[in-house]
């Protein structure tokens, strides 16, 4: 029995050009359509190509010019589920646009230079971040050339651009939705060290005090889950909370699954951030801030690819702030 040639994983010119008996030059020409090669040779190429299988390298070819396809999104928490749902978006949106999407986990609150070292990230053409660089990374980019945009986060670091929700205005109807309603104690609960806590905060603040009413409200904040989850649910047990505003869904409904462990049964509203329950039915409808998510992603990604394609200077940076809207339950 004859034994077959096996076809390796990455085919190469020389590959070619060894089993046609020609360069390696040659079959490059023939392959770009040179003018100085022969149909002939053209043809007999083309087929040696199709039959071991070349796939061209044209990621390769395109670093030597300088160009790549290939778009980086960095986030930083696997538990929320808005990450996911955005970055599944994002990856559909990307490939639609002829890009290539790839996703970096970040282990902390702020991207530093480790992000540079692990992903090679100057073979990139752009990047789209949940996760706030540092200076040192922002400058990086920049000299790359390569476009940098932050989603939800309003950030003082130079040379990215910063597409957001008016955190502000999200944290004013909250509190007006808090004073209408028949509560009487609120907490403001946040996981987030970034600046968007202290603008859905401050603008519940600025609500109840507007409002001129002898509501209260208290603020508690941390980084480690557990504990955050511990100390609101001694809050809500001793102080009679009636009414807990989360920095997100994710954090609201942990808050709800922890009162319904521990057989909590006095009446209390939990009101979110992201409205999670408008992508999935997994996730129970509660009061929440809600927005335009794909408009969102549609505009950072055309700055972006135009960012990349040079339609829009690199050095003219954008902030955007996008409407928020109360959805009750």
């Amino acid at each position: 029995m004859e034994k077959t040639e096996k076809k390796t994983k990455y085919v190469t010119l020389r590959d070619i050009a060894k089993r046609l008996g020609i360069s390696t030059n040659a079959v490059s020409k023939a392959l770009k359509d040179a003018s100085d090669i022969s149909e002939t040779t053209k043809e007999r190429v083309r087929k040696m190509a199709a039959e071991l299988g070349y796939v061209p390298n044209s990621f390769a070819a395109d670093l030597k010019r300088g160009i790549s396809n290939q778009i980086l999104i960095v986030f930083n928490d696997f538990n929320n589920p808005y990450f996911p749902i955005f970055c599944n978006k994002a990856f559909a949106a990307i490939k639609d646009n002829g890009y290539d999407p790839h996703l970096y986990f970040c282990r902390s609150q702020f991207i530093d230079t480790d992000i540079i070292n692990a992903t090679a990230a100057s073979k990139f053409c752009g990047v789209i971040s949940f996760v706030e660089p540092t200076v040192e990374v922002s400058s990086f980019f920049k000299k790359k050339h390569i476009p940098f945009c932050l989603i939800g986060i309003n950030s003082s670091v130079p040379y990215i651009d910063c597409v957001f929700t008016d955190d502000y205005h999200a944290g004013r109807l909250i509190g007006e939705y808090f004073l209408e309603g028949p509560r009487t104690k609120a907490l403001y609960v946040s996981d987030s060290p970034s600046e968007t806590s202290y603008r859905r905060y401050s603008g519940f603040v600025e609500a109840i005090k507007d409002g001129k009413s002898n509501k209260s409200f208290e603020l508690v904040s941390g980084n480690d889950i557990h504990q955050l989850i511990k100390i609101t649910y001694n809050k809500i047990l001793k102080e009679s909370i009636d009414f807990v505003f989360c920095h997100s869904d994710s954090l609201a409904l942990t808050i709800h699954s922890h009162l319904a462990k521990e057989k909590y049964d006095k009446k209390i509203t939990l009101t979110g951030f992201d409205n999670l329950h408008k992508y999935s039915v997994l996730y129970q409808k509660i009061t929440s801030i809600d927005y335009n998510m794909d408009e969102i992603l549609h505009f950072t990604l055309d700055v972006l690819i135009k960012k990349i394609k040079q339609e829009i200077p690199l050095d003219e940076y954008i902030k955007q702030m996008f409407d928020v809207t109360l959805d009750e339950k």
